[in-house]
This record gives C-alpha cells, sequence and structure tokens, in this order.
C-alpha cells in the first residue's frame, strides 16, 4: 500500500475524498474495490473480505455476512494483518464495549488532548492531557468531585515506580476520606513498613482511643535531632527514658519494673499506689526487738545497721523505694521504743532518786 502518498493527499485542502459504491462479500472468497484519489491518476487497491482486508467501508450497516460479523462504520487493517496493527471507527462494535473509536498500537498526538463529557447541560467536566517543553498535566475541568483515578476491577492502581519521587503539591491529602482537614488525612491505619519493621499510626484495639507503636515484633524508639533516642519501648512493655538501653538494666530488675529513668526525676510530688506491707509489725507484742548491745555488735561486724541494705548491696542491685521506706520506718519505729523503753527506765531511777531525797530529808530530821 503506497501509505506515503495516501497520508500526503488527504493534506491537501481543496480535495475531496470520491467513494466509490464496492462489491458486497460472497461465499469464501473476497471482492475488489478500487478508490479513486483526486488530482492522481493512481488507484488504491481495497479488500472487502471476512477475515483479510485493508479498508472496510461497511455503508449499509450489515457487516460481513462471515467472520468478524457486527462490523460498521470505518475500518482499516494495516499491512492486512489483524493480529498486530489496526485502527477502526465504530458506531456500534460490542466487541470493544460500543466504542466509537478503537485503535490497536500507539496513539499520537501532536497537541492537547481533551476528553469532554456527554452531558450537554449546564457545566460538565472536561478532562485534558497537556504536555508542554516543561512537564506533562493530567487536569480535570470539572466540579467537586474531582479527578478521579481508579481501576474498575478494584486491581491495584500506581503512580510512578522505584526511580520517580511522588510529589502531593496540594493544599490536603485525603487517603479513604473525601474531605481531608489536613495535610495527610487518613481514615484508617498508617503504616510505615521496611526491612521486616512496622510501624503503625493507628487505633487501639477496641477503637477507643490512639495509638502509636510497632505491629512487628520489635522495639519502638521516640527520639529529637535525627537520632537521639528520648525514649524506648520494647517488647515487654517496660519503657526507658533519658538514653539508656536495656541491656545496662539488671534483667531481674527488668522484670520487676516497668519504668527506667537514667539521671532521675524532678517533681514537685509524686505518690505511691496502695502497698499491704508497712512497718507497723514493730508494734506487735510478738515483734523480737534487739537490744541497744546486740545492735551495737551487729554494726561491730557488718558496718550497717540490721535488715538495711549494705552499700555494696545498693551500688549493685540498687533498692526498692517502697520497701527501703518500710524498713526505715521500721527503724524510727524501732527508735521510739528505745526511747520509750529508755523514759520508762529514767523515770524510774527519778522515782528511785525522789524516794532517796525523802529518806536521807526524814533521817536529818530525826537526828535534829
Amino acid at each position: 500500500m503506497k501509505t506515503t502518498k495516501f497520508q500526503n493527499q488527504l493534506k491537501r485542502k481543496d480535495y475531496f475524498f470520491n467513494l466509490f459504491t464496492f462489491l458486497f462479500f460472497t461465499g469464501s472468497g473476497f471482492a475488489q474495490t478500487f478508490i479513486p484519489l483526486p488530482y492522481s491518476s493512481d488507484t488504491y487497491p481495497y479488500y472487502y473480505a471476512a477475515s483479510i482486508f485493508d479498508l472496510l467501508v461497511d455503508k449499509d450497516n450489515n457487516g460481513p455476512s462471515s467472520g468478524l460479523k457486527g462490523v460498521e462504520g470505518f475500518r482499516w487493517w494495516h499491512d492486512n494483518d489483524q493480529s498486530t496493527e489496526y485502527m477502526g471507527m465504530s458506531l456500534t462494535w460490542s466487541a470493544y464495549n460500543k466504542a466509537n473509536l478503537w485503535v490497536k498500537g500507539d496513539i499520537y498526538s501532536q497537541g492537547n488532548l481533551t476528553v469532554a463529557s456527554t452531558n450537554p447541560n449546564g457545566q460538565h467536566d472536561n478532562f485534558k492531557v497537556l504536555v508542554d517543553d516543561y512537564k506533562t498535566q493530567l487536569i480535570s475541568y470539572g466540579d467537586e468531585n474531582g479527578l478521579n483515578i481508579s481501576s474498575d476491577l478494584g486491581n491495584k492502581v500506581y503512580i510512578g515506580d522505584s526511580n520517580d519521587t511522588v510529589l502531593f503539591p496540594g493544599e490536603n491529602i485525603g487517603i479513604g476520606i473525601d474531605s481531608p482537614q489536613f495535610k495527610v488525612h487518613a481514615n484508617g491505619t498508617i503504616a510505615s513498613d521496611y526491612n521486616g519493621i512496622q510501624v503503625k499510626l493507628a487505633n487501639n484495639k477496641t477503637k477507643t482511643d490512639g495509638w502509636i507503636g510497632t505491629g512487628s515484633n520489635h522495639g519502638l524508639f521516640i527520639g529529637t535531632n535525627g537520632t537521639g533516642s528520648n525514649m524506648y519501648l520494647d517488647t515487654s512493655d517496660n519503657v526507658y527514658i533519658g538514653g539508656v538501653q536495656p541491656s545496662e538494666i539488671n534483667t531481674s530488675k527488668r522484670s520487676s519494673y516497668d519504668l527506667f529513668v537514667h539521671k532521675g526525676i524532678l517533681t514537685e510530688d509524686y505518690g505511691i499506689g496502695p502497698k499491704a506491707t508497712w512497718a507497723d509489725y514493730v508494734f506487735n507484742d510478738t515483734y523480737k526487738l534487739k537490744t541497744l548491745k546486740e545492735i551495737d555488735e551487729f554494726i561491730s561486724v557488718n558496718k550497717h545497721l540490721p535488715n538495711i541494705p549494705s552499700q555494696k548491696s545498693i551500688s549493685e542491685n540498687g533498692y526498692n523505694l517502697h520497701e527501703m521506706n518500710v524498713r526505715l520506718l521500721e527503724k524510727i519505729e524501732e527508735l521510739m521504743l528505745y526511747t520509750i523503753n529508755q523514759q520508762k527506765e529514767l523515770d524510774k531511777i527519778k522515782e528511785d532518786y525522789q524516794g532517796l531525797k525523802n529518806s536521807i530529808r526524814n533521817l536529818e530530821i530525826k537526828r535534829h
């Protein structure tokens, strides 16, 4: 087919295209029709056949009697090969979802491509593909429903690939929500999944509170300045504040406590929850109070009070604040008992002394 010359002829403004009536397909063969071009002595043969043809003008809307049935309008096959490249314009071709224009292969448009709504009344949507020397734009001149990119079958929709940087310069971005109120507004869980570590911003399991954490079996760091670790949450529900690492804490302590703070806590007040243990057992009649002599002997050997941890123990294991409060209160109450007993002894001595003074006075009176 002389395609180049055919295209050159079409570019002329003053041409007319006379299409002769061509023969209908009969039997298993095909009929041949000649379409003359203006200002040319050449004629181009075109074939009307059920399976192989270059040009088909189905003027009577009957289509071929066999083979590709239902062909209507205009149809052209390139190189007589239906399996590679073809173009067609049709009124009602059910095989292509009643498309008016169908093309197998690439479409090249030197200029903008616009697709308009068929609604003739009022403002209606237009979709444009704009290409210039700087960028390519997909623009919807529509209403508040905007531009929708989706898959009719519910399949994946990709924007860019691993080589692209995808930008969203719009005011707000909605994910699963029609009216976003923030820069990124999602209806559902937001997750970061990298190298098997999954971090989630979501609701808790009962959907009653917010939740930030890991969906995988990994701890969570919360920090500042890019690499700082102000807080760390491990998978055993322990919390570490101030950069302290789990490896720095004794294993037994990690199983006994939930919060570990480096350098300490500054606060105006704090409370300790209800505990069953307290030091009032010192006042029980069954409590055996050591004598001061026994205390003295114990201190001479151990260099600390009974039932009070030593400096070595504190430096290695630390101490429990409530337990230490109980032991310190124990010592205070013991001191109170020692003081009461000493006061009783002192009162007895004073009483004996006063009796002795009275006896001496009576003797002196009798002597005179």
